[in-house]
């Protein structure tokens, strides 16, 4: 098997270069996850076993019925991809997730055209967030260091002076490396409303520019002021309290 790394520490048939910028402690571990269909990602996850639903399944675990789900596909608000001979239609997790919001944007009377590019958006951005996987401590890490707000030295410094941070994290120097030699901090903004789509977790406020265009965020303004005077948000630990285990036979 294979491993992608950014910065050498790993070489192409699995094992570790010790010319690692980030040293012996920056070996990457092979690690699995489940939510991609068997690419090689940057961070070094290998994405495989990924589950895929049928369109009833998606409409159970979504809480709508097939008329509606028919007209979401027709609109273009959801995506499906062809598996087998028959091309049986099926859907990925993270367009279920994104069922599940559009569930809620629907009861916030959102037209067809606004929830078209609010899709379009969530769905970039869970994309981003599956390339790159990461957690949210080590894209702050990395970016303290790529935008200079902390040194290479003094991060690589403070994190083998931490026994217990090491034992908790063995690979975090080398993810830090591959996330600042590989990670678009331009937008970071949709990585984290897909990382926090993908967890669960967090809020999502909506609202339309002055010149039509539908905005997404996972935060309110720092000044606290809203952006619009119209603003819907959304919860997104009630949206993706999915019960998976409802899926029932595809």
């Amino acid at each position: 098997m294979k491993l992608l790394s950014s910065n050498g520490s790993i070489c192409g048939d699995g094992r570790v270069d010790r010319s690692s910028p980030y040293g012996r402690e920056g070996a990457a571990l092979e690690q699995t996850a489940s939510f991609t269909s068997g690419a090689v990602c940057s961070n070094h996850f290998i994405m495989r076993d990924a589950p895929l639903y049928s369109r009833q399944q998606v409409c159970s675990l979504v809480g709508v019925d097939t008329v509606l789900m028919g007209s979401w596909l027709r609109d273009g608000l959801l995506c499906s991809i062809d598996v087998g001979e028959r091309k049986h239609r099926r859907f990925t997790r993270s367009e279920v997730l994104l069922g599940a919001f559009l569930r809620e944007a629907r009861k916030a009377h959102l037209n067809v055209s606004a929830m078209r590019a609010l899709s379009a958006k969530v769905r970039q951005s869970v994309a981003l967030y599956e390339k790159f996987s990461f957690d949210l401590d080590e894209i702050d890490d990395a970016q303290a260091i790529f935008e200079g707000w902390q040194s290479q030295e003094q991060f690589v410094s403070t994190y083998k002076a931490d026994f217990n941070w090491q034992k908790r994290n063995p690979d975090h120097l080398n993810r830090v490396a591959g996330i600042i030699a590989d990670f678009p901090f331009d937008r970071r903004d949709d990585w984290r409303i897909g990382w926090g789509l993908w967890h669960g977790t967090g809020l999502l406020m909506v609202w339309q520019t002055a010149n039509g265009e539908w905005v997404i965020e996972d935060r309110f303004p720092q000044d606290e002021r809203l952006p619009a005077a119209s603003v819907i948000v959304f919860d997104v630990d009630r949206i993706a309290a999915i019960d998976w285990t409802q899926a029932g036979p595809a």
